[in-house]
């Protein structure tokens, strides 16, 4: 279970990189616009290195993988024996139906990758994909029959912070599995509960440089007040009122209003 857990962070770690790797793409553009955004986006530099920081530590610890990030690394052989079973739910279907698609994507690279390379211990680890639809009910029920039927060692991927606590409340609590998620809101690891991971970007981390960012703003254009639009979400409720309280503290810009969206169930 305990290398299990390893090649589970590879595995979000991978996930995760979908979306840094968009957003890195999207920094490279703005710096382009101002060399006064560099202040800016130091911050979002400084996460990206703690990014390929973390994947390489991982690499000496396990000896498992040669080399998270480099496409050379030599094949140690076939893996064989049992596999090992990893449950990966994501949102195939619904609204948020191409995040969950790059999701399982990035988890197939990964098994690849890893069984490419050895496997663990000379295991191979197989990834099974639920659709959760990006609601708790069937998230939860994905979560059941990963654990009940398909004996996976842990759960991985999810969209919604709010999935993720359902199924922490229901099924990590109850069969004491590890849940591994790239879920962005503080309380799911802030309830420390020993069984859950994240590798999401903390909220606390984005707040401050969007701070800097609408200052920056405020500073160019002369506007000062900001309007905040988010979705009903715990994410976009959690976001939104640390932003708010933010902009409130340093006291440049003035918050204007604050709109939740409610999000389309299908």
């Amino acid at each position: 279970v305990e290398y299990a857990i390893i090649a589970l962070l590879i595995i979000n770690l991978i996930i995760s990189g979908v979306a840094i790797s968009y957003i890195s793409g999207l920094s490279s553009d703005i710096k382009s616009l101002s060399a006064d955004l560099k202040t800016v986006t130091s911050n979002q530099e400084k996460m990206f290195e703690n990014f390929n920081t973390i994947a390489s530590e991982i690499a000496k610890i396990t000896g498992v993988v040669a080399n998270i990030t480099g496409p050379t690394a030599p094949p140690t052989g076939a893996p064989t024996g049992e596999p090992i079973k990893i449950g990966i739910i994501v949102p195939l279907t619904g609204p948020n139906a191409y995040n969950g698609w790059l999701m399982s994507r990035g988890a197939l690279v990964a098994e690849k990758y890893i069984n490419d390379r050895g496997g663990v211990l000379g295991r191979p680890i197989k990834v099974i994909i639920e659709d959760g639809m990006g609601k708790a009910e069937p998230s939860v029920l994905a979560a059941e029959k990963l654990v009940t039927v398909d004996k996976v060692v842990a759960l991985a991927g999810f969209f919604k912070s709010f999935v993720t606590k359902a199924v922490i409340e229901s099924v990590v609590n109850k069969y004491h599995v590890p849940l591994f998620t790239a879920g962005w809101v503080d309380e799911l690891t802030g309830m420390h509960n020993k069984y859950v991971f994240r590798a999401g970007p903390m909220i606390g981390a984005q707040i401050d440089q969007w701070a800097d960012f609408i200052e920056y703003l405020a500073e160019k254009t002369g506007r000062t007040k900001f309007g905040a639009l988010s979705e009903n979400t715990d994410y976009g409720t959690e976001y939104q009122t640390g932003l708010i309280s933010k902009l409130k503290e340093r006291g440049k810009v003035e918050a204007v209003s604050y709109t939740h969206l409610t999000l389309p169930t299908n």
